[in-house]
């Protein structure tokens, strides 16, 4: 992986702050995620879940709160992503959690417009002082259901959550409101390729129209002077970061999914509203 020099970190804060969200292209070769790639089945990962959307359809996922020496736990932890979420946030950071999101080739599923931290707080967190840095592991198009940002939606504060269909999300009336302000903009990503973007942040996804499976490794972490009051799970309290040097992606680890311990949203109390299976 290489390295954000200093000019493309202020560059990138810049636009977080100002936009919501930040783009950088190339940050991972090739062959550096491509364990990963290859450990997917048909799209899909150990601890796999499936969120109902607001049409019925099955949203696909994999969630996991503590990180183990395994690659999937490494990511996480180097020190370029982690250096660029305390200079977005604004301070140190720990990992809140991470998930593996998929579409697979022609999935209807999608993901309704929401705002992250809407659901986050609810473990008595004061402030939306979290961030998403969200790696494509594969191509991510349009064609096969790429994110929608609204730009400087994280500005609006943390919107209503109600029933949208068969699901919940943000408002509807907000979020037409926010649309005609800024028009949602593609987050379409070359492998390696990532975005960074605030919790408050309106954002979607379509389906995937296409043959090619779209897949996302989503870190998020929460500023330390932010931890949480009453968190639903021990996972979520404030724990130390232990980061790890950016070579430990090439030598650092030997499985893929390894130790890791994934959620089961349902038995955990971690649904948040959502219908899961």
């Amino acid at each position: 992986m290489r390295t954000i020099g200093d000019a493309e970190r202020t560059g990138l804060v810049a636009e977080y702050h100002q936009r919501g969200f930040g783009y950088v292209r190339a940050m991972f070769d090739d062959d550096e995620l491509a364990p990963l790639a290859a450990s997917l089945v048909d799209g899909s990962a150990p601890g796999a879940f499936a969120v109902t959307d607001s049409l019925g359809g099955k949203q696909e996922l994999s969630v996991w709160l503590d990180l183990a020496d395994d690659l999937i736990g490494i990511i996480p932890r180097l020190e370029p992503i982690v250096a660029l979420a305390e200079a977005v946030v604004g301070g140190p950071v720990y990992h809140w959690h991470s998930k593996l999101s998929w579409k697979r080739p022609r999935a209807t599923s999608l993901w309704d417009w929401h705002q992250d931290y809407a659901f986050w707080k609810e473990n008595g967190i004061d402030r939306p002082d979290m961030c998403t840095i969200a790696i494509a592991v594969g191509p991510v198009t349009e064609a096969n259901g790429c994110m929608r940002l609204v730009p400087e939606s994280h500005r609006l504060g943390a919107l209503p959550v109600v029933e949208v269909g068969e699901s919940q999300g943000t408002d509807p009336a907000a979020v037409d409101e926010a649309l005609a302000a800024h028009p949602a903009e593609l987050c379409e990503l070359d492998p390696g390729d990532f975005v960074v973007f605030h919790s408050n942040t309106l954002h979607s996804s379509g389906p995937n129209l296409s043959e090619v499976p779209r897949t996302m490794l989503m870190m998020s972490y929460n500023a330390v002077a932010n931890a949480p009051t009453a968190a639903l799970h021990p996972g979520y309290e404030l724990d130390d970061l232990a980061v790890l040097p950016a070579d430990a992606l090439a030598s650092g680890w030997t499985e893929v999914f390894g130790a890791t311990a994934f959620v089961d949203p349902a038995a955990e109390g971690l649904d948040q509203g959502y219908d899961t299976e």
